[in-house]
């Protein structure tokens, strides 16, 4: 049985260019290059899942001042502050004039499923 064979029965995809280790690439700015990504989709978490806002397409600048140093980003309560704006969401979504709310969807659709079983998939 030849390698493609065992990749197809795996369902693995064997057609394509082949993945090899480049020995070309200068690894510090390819690092610096894609640490710029990983901010940019830690953003897009902190803004867009955890703390979200009824906007939904903006992100506060607020938030980009967590990401200047990474070895303090664990010390923050992340829960908390998802917790909170949950909270703070559901009440303003509770109002009369209110149609759409904010907050971390995820968190409230678990906690559903949790408290009644009944409900979940």
């Amino acid at each position: 049985m030849t390698l493609k064979d065992m990749a197809l029965q795996l369902g693995l995809r064997a057609e394509g260019r082949p993945i090899t280790r480049p020995s070309y690439l200068d690894w510090d700015e390819l690092c610096e290059r894609i640490l710029v990504h990983c901010k940019a989709y830690i953003m897009y978490l902190i803004g867009g899942v955890i703390l979200l806002e009824k906007s939904a397409n903006r992100v506060h600048l607020i938030y980009l001042n967590l990401l200047i140093d990474f070895n303090n980003i664990r010390h923050y309560s992340w829960g908390l502050a998802c917790l909170a704006t949950l909270y703070r969401q559901i009440c303003l979504g509770s109002l009369t004039s209110e149609r759409i709310m904010g907050g971390c969807a995820l968190l409230l659709k678990s906690w559903a499923w949790y408290c009644m079983s009944f409900m979940a998939p």
